[in-house]
């Protein structure tokens, strides 16, 4: 069953009329009477009562009907719902970070964000790791990133990425490893 048989289908009852649906689709009025011929195969019972002159659904093409007027609602509804999902992809996301996050970290990921949605202008702010935790906490900025975050109350912390922290040595130091 497809949504656009539905759809045509309403169309149909509505009109009461099978060339006045096929004209309101752009489609013959053969291919409205195959559409229903499908339907009714699919659902196996009879839709519409073409004994009579006067256009009449069976009782099963009440139910179908009721059920399709709803799919469609709800597939208009989906739709009208995703776009402003798209839609909302736009605006100004104010962030703050310490710098180190900012400086090594950040660059890369910020780059792929831009790419997954150009729309969104980040407007990245440094500073040192309290002032991230407090333009957080005062509502300055909409997201912070800070290495060894303080857990305050009212401040959600959410990990961004875990990196191993390696030591760095000069080869003679004593903590490098022998070179046997």
């Amino acid at each position: 069953m497809k949504l656009d048989a539905l759809r045509l289908f309403c169309d149909v009852v509505e009109t009461k009329n099978f060339t006045r649906a096929a004209e309101r689709n752009g489609i013959t009025q053969s291919a409205v009477s195959q559409m229903l011929q499908a339907l009714e195969k699919e659902f196996g019972a009879r839709l519409v009562d073409r004994r009579r002159h006067v256009f009449q659904l069976t009782p099963a093409g009440e139910i179908c009907h009721q059920h399709s007027r709803e799919i469609v609602r709800l597939a208009g509804e989906l739709a009208q719902r995703m776009q402003q999902a798209r839609d909302t992809s736009t605006g100004v996301i104010e962030l703050a970070t310490c710098y180190s996050i900012g400086l090594h970290q950040l660059p890369p990921v910020l780059r792929q964000f831009r790419r997954d949605f150009p729309k969104v202008e980040v407007r990245v702010r440094y500073g040192l790791v309290d002032w991230v935790h407090g333009a957080v906490m005062d509502d300055a900025v909409d997201l912070g990133l800070a290495c060894y975050p303080r857990r305050l109350h009212g401040l959600n912390i959410d990990p961004f990425r875990h990196e191993r922290l390696v030591l760095v040595c000069h080869p003679r130091h004593p903590q490098a490893p022998n070179g046997d």
